[in-house]
Formats: C-alpha cells, sequence, structure tokens
C-alpha cells in the first residue's frame, strides 16, 4: 500500500509541467448548433470543491515510553522498560471539502482522515538476567483525524500555504514487544502489549500545496489535482505509567478534487447571407481597373464580408459607355425641379390633396425575397426574426428614409421596445452608378446611419442597432437592368434575437 501511494505521488509530481500550463479560472467554447446559431460558452470556476485524499506519514518520536516486564503477567508494569525514541511510517486515505472563491486570496477547508494509520519502531538495550538483550517496540497506531484549516493563496496560481488545528482519536493499537539476544539476533520472546492510557491527541498543522488543473467535463465539472505536504506536532501520544511518548509528523499526499462550474451561454443567431459576389480586378495601362463579378456558393464562407480596395497602377483613363442605358436619362429628366406646360410656361403648383395609404410595390429578388420600392406606406407590418426586410431608395444618391421605410420602422421600435433581447442589424447598399469607390461607400453608410438615427430618437438604445455601409459589394438582382438596380439600392434591416 505505501509503495502504490508513492508511486502515484511521484507520477502526479514529475507531470507539474504539463498540468500547471492548464488555465485555472475560466474556459471558454464555441460550438455550432444544428441551425447554424453559435454558442459560446464560459466556464468559471465554482466556490467549492470536495475529493477524496491519499497520502504518506513520516514519523519521529520523542520522550519516553515505558511499558512492563514479560514474564509478571499479574502487573505488568511492574518491571519499567524506556524506550527514549524512535521512527516509523503510515498511510491514510480519506475526504477533503473546501471553500476556496476564485481569484481570493483566502479559503477554508476540512479534512478528514479514515484510517490514518502510523507505525512506531523503538528499542532499548536495558538488561535482562545479567546478560545484555536488544528490546524492540513495533506498533501501529489507528487514528480517526479531522484538520479544519485556513489557507492563503499566493500570485503564482494554485500554490497556497495552508494552516490548521488536528485532531485525533485514536481507536485500536496493535501493539508489539520482543526480545532478541544481541549476539545471534535471535528473537527469544515475543509478546502483545496492551496500552491502557491512551491519549486523544490535538496539534497544529502548517503545510503547502499547489492547485494544478487536470481537466474539464463537459464544461460542468472541473477536476483539480493538489499535491501538499504538511507537518505537525501536538500533544502526547499516550502515558502508561507515566510515560510521555509524543511524535512529530510529516505528511505528504494528494487531493483530487472535483468542483462544479459556473457557466454562462451566449448564443448568437445565424443570418442567413445572400450570396456573395467575388471581385476580381485586372489593371491596364490605358483602360483603368475592370471588375468582373463572379456569384460565389452560398455555403461556403457565409459569414465573410470582403472589402474593396482601390488601388491604380500606371496611367488610367475614364471609360464613357458606347451605349447609354435610356432609364438613365428617364431619372435625369424625373428630377427637374420644375414642370412646363405645353406653351412652355410653369405650371401651377398643385393644392395639398388628402393622400390615401397606398401598399407600396415591390421587386422580388432571387431567393424569395422582395424589395419594396419608395412608394406607399406599409400596413399590418409584421416583425420577423432573421429575416432582412429591404427597401429601395428613390434614386442613386438619395439618403433620406421614405414612408415605406418609416411604417416599417414604426412598428419595428415598437416590437424592440417590447422585446428588449432584440436586435436590429443595418446594412446600406448602392448599385454601381451611385459613383466612385469613396461616394459609394459613403452613400450606403450614411443610409444605414438614417436609420439608425431615425430608432435612437425613438427610444431604441444604440447599442442595439447594429449599423454598417456595404457600398456596391452585395448586390441581390441584376446591375445590367434598371429594375436590378432599383433593387440593389436598398436599404436592408434583420432582427436577431440575442
Amino acid at each position: 500500500m505505501r509503495k502504490l501511494i508513492l508511486y502515484f505521488v511521484a507520477f502526479f509530481a514529475l507531470s507539474v509541467g504539463a498540468y500547471s500550463q492548464s488555465p485555472q479560472w475560466a474556459i471558454r467554447y464555441v460550438s455550432v448548433l444544428e441551425n447554424k446559431d453559435t454558442v459560446r460558452t464560459t466556464a468559471k470556476n465554482g466556490n467549492w470543491w470536495f475529493g477524496p485524499i491519499v497520502g504518506y506519514n513520516r514519523n519521529f518520536y520523542y520522550n519516553n515510553l515505558k511499558t512492563g516486564f514479560f514474564d509478571d503477567i499479574e502487573n505488568p508494569f511492574n518491571f519499567d522498560i524506556n524506550y527514549k525514541g524512535g521512527d516509523g511510517g503510515g498511510w491514510y486515505t480519506g475526504f477533503t471539502a473546501e471553500y476556496l472563491p476564485p481569484k481570493k486570496y483566502w479559503g477554508f477547508g476540512v479534512d478528514f482522515y479514515f484510517p490514518d494509520v502510523r507505525y512506531a519502531k523503538s528499542k532499548t538495550d536495558d538488561l535482562i538476567g545479567g546478560d545484555r538483550y536488544l528490546i524492540y517496540y513495533d506498533t501501529k497506531y489507528y487514528y480517526f483525524s479531522a484538520m479544519p484549516y485556513a489557507r492563503f493563496n499566493f500570485k503564482q496560481t494554485g500554490l497556497h500555504a495552508f494552516g490548521g488545528v488536528s485532531l485525533d482519536y485514536n481507536y485500536h493499537t496493535d501493539a508489539n514487544q520482543k526480545i532478541v539476544e544481541e549476539v545471534v539476533n535471535e528473537i527469544i520472546h515475543d509478546e502483545g502489549v496492551i496500552h491502557q492510557d491512551l491519549k486523544f491527541r490535538y496539534g497544529l498543522s502548517l503545510g503547502a500545496g499547489w492547485d494544478l488543473m487536470m481537466t474539464d467535463v463537459y464544461s460542468k465539472v472541473r477536476v483539480r489535482f493538489t499535491p501538499y505536504i504538511s507537518g505537525n506536532f501536538g500533544s502526547k501520544i499516550l502515558g502508561d505509567n507515566g510515560s510521555k511518548w509524543n511524535e512529530v509528523m510529516l505528511k505528504g499526499g494528494v487531493k483530487i478534487k472535483f468542483g462544479v462550474n459556473k457557466t454562462q451561454y451566449d448564443t448568437s443567431a445565424y443570418i442567413h447571407r445572400e450570396p456573395v459576389p467575388v471581385y476580381l480586378a485586372t489593371v491596364t495601362p490605358k483602360r483603368g481597373i475592370e471588375f468582373v463579378v463572379e456569384e460565389r456558393k452560398p455555403d461556403i464562407f457565409p459569414a465573410m464580408d470582403i472589402a474593396l480596395v482601390e488601388r491604380v497602377f500606371g496611367e488610367t483613363e475614364l471609360i464613357t459607355p458606347d451605349v447609354v442605358d435610356e432609364s438613365v436619362l428617364g431619372d435625369m429628366a424625373a428630377d427637374a425641379s420644375e414642370t412646363v406646360d405645353k406653351a412652355g410656361k410653369p405650371s401651377e403648383p398643385s393644392k395639398p390633396s388628402k393622400v390615401k395609404k397606398v401598399e407600396p410595390e415591390f421587386i422580388p429578388v432571387k431567393g424569395g425575397g422582395r424589395v419594396y420600392l419608395p412608394t406607399g406606406q406599409r400596413e399590418n407590418v409584421q416583425i420577423k426574426l432573421n429575416q432582412p426586410e429591404r427597401y429601395a431608395f428613390p434614386s442613386n444618391k438619395t439618403t433620406a428614409l421614405t414612408e415605406s421605410m418609416k411604417s416599417y420602422l414604426d412598428e419595428l421600435i415598437k416590437q424592440m421596445k417590447a422585446n428588449p433581447s432584440w436586435v436590429a442589424i443595418v446594412e446600406g447598399h448602392t448599385n454601381p452608378r451611385a459613383g466612385n469607390t469613396d461616394e459609394k461607400r459613403r452613400i450606403s453608410q450614411e443610409r444605414a446611419d438614417k436609420v439608425k438615427a431615425y430608432m435612437s430618437k425613438r427610444g431604441i438604445t444604440a447599442n442595439r442597432i447594429l449599423s454598417n455601409g456595404r457600398s456596391d459589394l452585395f448586390p441581390i438582382a441584376d446591375n445590367k437592368t434598371a429594375k436590378g438596380r432599383e433593387a440593389n439600392n436598398r436599404i436592408e434591416i434583420s432582427v436577431i434575437k440575442q
């Protein structure tokens, strides 16, 4: 048993370098659910630790122990045999309970040892019958022990010192004396010794240990391996026939402690993204930069955003298209500030009239979505989580919110006030004809910011609105057609639950 304990302690002592590199406090896991939601799990140490103890004793005995002479059975103490010191070993098993708040200097605990077995060996050269004999004392003491203690934690992670009071109850003793003839080293008599004045022993223990991380079980329970060593001294063991037999003891052992983690979960909902175009750029000295758009498959890097960096090498020149889309000229004509009648005179401004709410028209896009056009106001708006809502702007460079957008935002604000865990993700988009790279990025960001400002002024805190400008990098329709460009010239709003 002693060898097994020593091998166990030595094995883990040699593993200190590996175990001491393991984390002691927070452990974080990231996992993806079947519905593609991301779950971040943070497991922190709890306050309580419980587990078994096993260890080895090394004992040193001092002061005198008096036993009786063998031949007198009626009074075994009529002839004193004095033992003046000795040593021994032993082993113990037990259980520990410890209160240790994370990252605090002080903790408390109690150790229970059962059985706590201690060996004692001593000898004397008292003369018997005129001849010289060696008399040996060989004993096993069996204790039930308890040690409440306080511990101080050093800055070095897991390293600590502890001190407490030891309470030892001796429930059994197996004591023997034997006479050995000195010349031939032969046992000539062996007899048991009955101790009649066994003592309840109390003392003081001081020691040090090192909490080392072993493993974490499904983020629920953490296991620690704690090697330690301590010294103990206290009151005398027995008082037979005026004896003052006492001991100083060293304990070396290990504790395997189990603690329940404090676990926190943070879930981020998966937001479906439309296929992301890949922009490939080529540079020539005379034609400038040409972009080729390829559709990326939706299941590859769905959450990755691509930022466009414009770099020009050599000389470039502006290329004017040979064919101008007539729809563009129509948009320009529609932007005139006043209208002219057939006679060439400005027409009279029309009188305001009562406008009936008209449900806005929409453009269907691939993937089953739709983009609502600027005209009209939506009625019976329904807010759906994780499904983007899209609204088009009347022109390429307009950033003002339309009535159809506001009708949706008003209902969204109402619902977000009723659901504090909701978060809005706002993205502004443009099409390629909105300007150069900087202009497109600015317009898209300004569109997203205006939605955020509109919601913030009506009571939604800014940290619940995530806004970003996407330029023209994420089209949802064909930019070669007027309808496609109108659909891409949009604001996109998604609502998730944190």
